[in-house]
């Protein structure tokens, strides 16, 4: 088990005084269904602490959830779908998957979007892991599965064994 020790906590750097949001830290989350809200909003929560700039895209429904709990997540803008592209071409990082329901959309958007953007810096959760092929996923992608989601992505038939 690897420990935080406090030599590591002296690594981290604080903001240069002078930085604006987004200078230090862009997440962008891809998230949610309209089945399974929490799970993406959790993410959000957690991201809006700890990232300098979170943008947020779900379903509809869950965009409205955030932008109406707007004072809470003031790190975070609300992206429709429709536009995550440019967003993942100016974000550090891409968190997808956290409540996307295990169905063709969610294959279409995860695969879609690894292919396109092979180089990108991608953590990759629930049911994008469930749904992806694994031929497409990106170099040096984090992978997040509990047990029955390591399986699923591994397990699952010869297009999508290692």
């Amino acid at each position: 088990m690897n420990t935080v020790t406090i030599d590591d906590i002296r690594k981290l750097t604080i903001p240069a005084a002078g930085s604006h949001k987004g200078q230090n830290g862009r997440l962008l989350i891809i998230g949610g269904s309209h089945l399974f809200h929490a799970a993406s909003l959790w993410a959000l929560t957690v991201a809006s602490r700890i990232v300098d700039l979170v943008h947020y895209s779900s379903v509809p429904e869950n965009n409205m959830l955030v932008a109406n709990a707007k004072a809470e997540f003031r790190s975070g803008i609300v992206v429709p779908r429709s536009d995550v592209d440019a967003y993942i071409e100016e974000d550090d990082c891409i968190l997808i998957g956290p409540g996307m329901t295990r169905d063709s959309e969610t294959e279409t958007i995860t695969n879609t979007l690894f292919a396109k953007y092979p180089t990108r810096q991608w953590v990759i959760d629930a049911g994008s892991l469930q749904m992806m092929d694994i031929s497409l996923i990106p170099k040096n992608a984090i992978l997040t599965p509990h047990h029955g989601e390591f399986t699923h992505a591994f397990e699952r038939g010869e297009r999508y064994c290692l």
